[in-house]
């Protein structure tokens, strides 16, 4: 039991470290931008292997 108290302790001290982590603007918008880069890149994969046949 107490083995589980502190794990939990532990994992309730890492959820609430994780409200510390702030991301500017700048960063959002390069992530917004790579997201969209990677999800058109793919949805042409997928669009060129479907007009091979495969």
């Amino acid at each position: 039991p107490t083995a589980l108290f502190i794990l939990g302790a532990i994992v309730t001290s890492c959820a609430f470290l994780t409200f510390l982590v702030r991301f500017t603007e700048e960063t959002e918008e390069e992530a917004r931008l790579a997201h969209d880069s990677a999800i058109t890149l793919k949805t042409g994969e997928t669009e060129l292997a479907a007009s091979l046949g495969q």
